[in-house]
Parts: C-alpha cells; structure tokens; sequence
C-alpha cells in the first residue's frame, strides 16, 4: 500500500505522497523566496517523516517547465531543472539548483481551505493532510504516468475552468483532449471498439527541397538525444572486419547525413538524403518512416476521496467527481469563515461594553 501511495496520485489534488510533502512544508515554512533545494530537501525531511533519498528527484519533478512535464509548475524553477533533451535526466546537482513557491500555486491551492483537511500523524508529528483540495484539478492539468497509474495525460486548465464554469451553471461539458504546454505538433483523436479514445500526437517535419527535410517537433515525452540517435543510426557507419582495418558498410544507409541544432527547449534537426530515398520517405509518408507518430490511451487509475484506488474512464469521470467535492468544500469554507466573522464581531462589542 505504501508503494502505491508513492507511485498513485490523488484524483482530488494531483499529488503522490511524497509530492504532497513537499507542498505541505513549502506552504508550512511559507517559501516565497529562493533557497538552495538541498535546504528544501532538509526541511521536508525534517517537517514531514519522509526520506531524503528520494526528495530531490520530486522536488525537480515539480518544478520542470519543458514540454512534455508540467503545464503549471508548483515549484518555480531556479537553474537547469532538466530539458527536452533527455527528458529532465540532464537536471544540475541539487547543490546548485535553488527553488521557491511561485504565486500562481497558492491561488490553486487557497490558503482558507487549510483548516478544512484532514492532516494526519507520524510518531506524534502531524505531517501533511491526506489530500488538498486545488480550485481545479491538478491530475487533469499536469497528468502522470506510472506502472501502476497507467496514463493520465495533461488537459489545457483553459478547457478545464470552462467546463468547471458549465457545471456551475448546469450546462453539458465539452469532452477535453489532451494538451502540451508549448508543444507545436498536431494530436488527432481516434476510436476504436477495443481500446476506446485514442489520441495520435504527431511531430512536424517539413520537405525543405529533394534532398533535405527539417524536423521541429517530436512527438510529446520523444526527447531530442533519443531521437538523434534513431538518426544517427540511418547514417553512414563503418565498423572494422576481423581487426585488420577492413571497412564494411552494415547496410545500405538511408541518410546521407544530418545536422542538429537542438537547444534545451526546442527541436531543429536538418535531414540530408538522396532523391531516391526522399521519394521512398513520400511514399511511406515522412511521418511513419521517421517515427514521429506516437499513440497515447487514457487509463487511469487513481486514489479517490476516500482513499481507495478507482478507475476513471475519461477526463470528464475526473471532473464531475472533483466538481461534486469542491463544491461541497466551498460550502464549509464559507461556514468557517462566516463563523469566524461572527467571533470578530462579538469580540468587538465586547469591547465596547
């Protein structure tokens, strides 16, 4: 069960166990201003009954802002936090990264709610609530993919307030596709009777004349140094025969050759090849042939509010389930914080009296 806390987010805030932590002492020490994230690694450790071991990877996790991680980030991001190149595996020492609370995660996570959750108790300790209760929900906006989670891919928070807004006013939702902060491919919806929605997200690759194409999107969670390496495996290589300097091709090779001009957040790879080989590529179609195709399924398993794994079947599942809980919690926010007028009010006319 404590492996599944670990790996298995929350459907009500989007957290997995150590994630919360994390929050839980970010909003306890009120961490507005920057620090080193070995400090923050400190404090969690000291705050929240938890393991140091582990801390530095959530904590980078949370604050990754390159296409394909977060579309909002709950840290704010000081120093190299990983990129698209490796898929976050290139993130600087813990020692030279600092950190800090970004504005926009208080407001999705007001602080008036905090007297309503329930914190639970370590050895005598209260460490962090069994889950918080976001103004949207999080496991929509920022997904996860886990063995045990399957695939909650990312939804645009726009889609997700609209649609929250139609609840409201007792209107049908809008089914939500999947959506990528910054990413400039194409992502088509398919269906099929035995896997049900699919999505198929795309890349971009353009024929630039008869022997060059330019590639400036990869497909969501395609990182830049795996797929230069799928290139450079259509290169030319030689290998020597025997240890006596004899050269020989393994195979024909498809490329002539390629150029890269990746940055840490965008892609820009130049494709050279014969004339013949760009009509093979046209014919079998230059996105099959260079894969820049990838198919994502939704499966989500997910803790609800009461703790127990359940599977939703779509984003909506999600939303109608989180809508029900939050609205319910506004109602008790408004009770707590109308009673707590009422105390000021007296104790005012007490003195007075």
């Amino acid at each position: 069960m404590a492996d599944l806390e670990s790996s298995v987010p929350s459907m009500v805030d989007g957290l997995k166990r150590g994630q919360r932590k994390v929050l839980f002492c970010s909003f306890k020490r009120n961490f507005v201003e920057e620090a080193f994230v070995t400090e923050l690694i400190g404090y969690v450790s000291a705050h929240s009954a938890y393991s140091k071991q582990s801390l530095a990877s959530i904590i980078i996790g949370m604050a990754q802002e390159f296409v394909g991680s977060n579309n909002i980030s709950l840290l704010e991001p000081g120093g190299l936090f990983g990129t698209r190149n490796l898929g976050g595996k290139d993130a600087g020492s813990t020692k030279d990264l600092y950190t800090r609370l970004p504005p926009v995660t208080r407001l999705i996570f007001p602080k008036d709610d905090d007297i309503l959750l329930n914190y639970l108790n370590e050895d005598g300790q209260s460490i962090e609530p069994s889950w918080y209760i976001p103004i949207i929900p999080m496991v929509l906006v920022n997904g996860s993919e886990d063995v045990g989670t399957g695939y909650v891919p990312n939804y645009n928070p726009r889609d997700i307030i609209a649609n929250l807004k139609r609840m409201l006013n007792k209107e049908p939702i809008i089914p939500m596709d999947p959506w990528y902060k910054g990413f400039q491919g194409s992502l088509t919806k398919t269906r099929s009777k035995e896997t049900g929605v699919t999505y198929t997200i795309t890349g971009v690759i353009e024929e630039v004349d008869c022997t060059m194409l330019t590639i400036t999107e990869l497909p969501v969670r395609c990182w830049s140094a795996d797929y230069e390496h799928f290139l450079k495996s259509m290169c030319p290589h030689k290998e020597k025969e025997n240890g006596k300097g004899m050269d020989k091709d393994k195979e024909p090779p498809f490329l002539e050759g390629y150029r890269s001009r990746c940055s840490h957040a965008d892609v820009d790879f130049e494709v050279i090849l014969s004339e013949q080989n760009m009509n093979i590529a046209k014919q079998e179609g230059l996105e099959k042939k260079f894969k820049l195709t990838t198919t994502i399924g939704p499966t989500m398993y997910l803790f609800d509010s009461h703790g127990k794994i359940r599977k939703y079947n779509s984003p909506e599942d999600v939303l109608e389930e989180f809508f029900t809980l939050r609205l319910e919690f506004y109602a008790r926010r408004k009770a707590v914080m109308v009673e707590n007028i009422r105390k000021e009010v007296l104790k005012v006319k007490n003195k007075v009296k």
